[in-house]
């Protein structure tokens, strides 16, 4: 190859030399290239702020329906006075700010959403400056993963009255349920009203309550037939010792003392004998009521597996439970929530088929009691609530607000349908009157006081997300 030469009166050669023209023109195209380089290092210097850090891997969102919605953010300078945005979205492209809290120190951020409206999620950390070893620092905009709900299979949410088709009330049921032969579910007690499903306990009229208390206690004498015999022959047998005292002598004396305590043992002995007979049979001591009872069974609403999760708000009142409830046609039960009144508390229970029996789960009742330092709180009892179930065959998990209250062992597969009541048993009617605190319930007997109306419950929605 051949080359030319200039002069060049380079500072690499002493007193100046001959340089080839190639070499020349790759000094000048290196030189250029660093000037711009310069240029472009300088510019970014000057327009971005010192110490920026970005997540490497952030806003990891936790999202399903029925439970808490939070967050989890690494990789970027945390700190527990970080805002960060809940947004959702009904296409992922327009965002809206639902709510805004701090994160934790570790980048924990629980937004206190119970997750039941579809749409797209994402959390995002806003823009926050601090200090690291008395230099001012910032962290960018975090933008997290975007998460989906999808829309629920089946929802009633009770906007206008009245009852879709969906529902059925369970009047035929009547004055004959096992531990309710005082109370019978009625469709007037459920209504729609104000956006809600509202269901109630009511006092029945003193014709129909004669009519309930009659066929109560012939009820209750058929189920304890062998009792009510033997209790029968024990009051007899009073009777008879009565009439026998009263027949003894009286001429002396002696005589009469001696009849007059045989006639007071032999009363004693009688009171003692109907008392135990009227035990037996005792009718409906705590008054007779309707009930509200609604069902999704016979509408082909049913599913074997999924998440349910319902707006729900109880009152204090005691003598009645509110439930949230499953049931299938081989009567088995998940009873998502039953709410039995300040001063009782809130179950979360299951009655599992086992053979052909029933065996409910937790087995001892008061075992079945969940959330009592909650529930405790008065003011709960006025407040709406979320509850929800997610179960399939294997485990069946309940929430409230959110947070996780109980998880069983699951059931043999089965196809549940909804139900929706108030229902008040023989055995806790008379709380209408003389309400009760339950030992545990952490609520002192004190603090319960008898209601002026009788037990309802409103239910703002209802949703269900079926697993195939």
């Amino acid at each position: 190859m051949a080359f030319t030469y200039r002069l060049d009166p380079s500072p690499h050669i002493a007193g100046g030399g001959f340089w080839p023209e190639g070499f020349v023109r790759m000094r000048m195209i290196r030189s250029i290239a660093a000037v711009a380089v310069g240029l472009v290092l300088t510019v970014a210097a000057l327009v971005a702020p010192a110490g920026v850090s970005q997540a490497a891997a952030a806003g990891k969102l936790t999202l399903s329906a029925g439970r808490t919605i939070t967050a989890q953010f690494s990789g970027t300078k945390l700190d527990k006075n970080r805002v960060v945005n809940l947004q959702r979205s009904s296409d992922g492209q327009a965002w809206t700010t639902v709510k805004s809290v701090k994160m934790s120190s570790k980048g924990a951020v629980n937004f206190g959403i119970v997750a039941s409206d579809a749409g797209y999620y994402r959390a995002v950390a806003k823009e926050f400056s601090y200090k690291e070893k008395n230099k001012k620092k910032a962290s960018s905009e975090v933008v997290g993963e975007t998460r989906q709900l999808a829309a629920p299979s089946f929802a009633d949410e009770f906007t206008a009255g009245p009852l879709s088709e969906t529902w059925r009330s369970r009047d035929e049921v009547g004055y004959q349920a096992n531990g309710r032969l005082c109370s019978a579910p009625v469709s007037g007690n459920t209504s729609v009203s104000g956006g809600s499903a509202v269901l109630k306990m009511t006092n029945v009229g003193a014709s129909e309550a004669k009519t309930a208390t009659a066929g109560a206690k012939n009820r209750q004498k058929a189920d304890n037939a062998s009792a009510v015999k033997k209790a029968d022959s024990a009051v007899s047998k009073a009777e008879a010792a009565l009439v026998k005292a009263k027949a003894m002598k009286s001429n002396t004396t002696s005589q009469k003392k001696k009849r007059s305590a045989a006639i007071k043992k032999a009363e004693a002995s009688l009171k003692k004998a109907k008392a135990v007979r009227s035990a037996l049979t005792p009718g409906c001591p705590g008054g007779v009521y309707h009930n509200a009872m609604i069902t999704t069974q016979g509408s082909g609403e049913s599913f074997t597996a999924g998440t349910v999760v319902a707006k729900v708000k109880f009152v204090e009142g005691q003598g009645a439970h509110a439930g949230i409830w499953l049931q299938a046609g081989n009567r088995q039960e998940i009873d998502i929530i039953e709410a039995y009144g300040y001063g009782r508390g809130v179950t979360n229970v299951i009655h599992r088929l086992s053979g052909s029996t029933l065996k409910k789960d937790p087995k001892v009742d008061k075992d079945a009691y969940v959330a009592v330092s909650t529930v405790k709180s008065k003011s709960w009892w006025s407040k709406w609530h979320t509850v929800a179930v997610s179960f399939d065959d294997s485990t069946i998990a309940f929430y409230l607000d959110g947070a996780k209250t109980r998880q069983l062992k699951g059931m043999k597969a089965a196809d549940y349908q909804l139900v929706l009541s108030v229902l008040s048993s023989d055995w806790e009617t008379y709380r209408v009157k003389k309400p009760d605190a339950r030992p545990g319930s952490g609520v002192k007997k004190s603090a319960v006081k008898k209601q002026k109306s009788l037990p309802s419950m409103s239910v703002d929605w209802i949703r269900v997300w079926k697993k195939a």
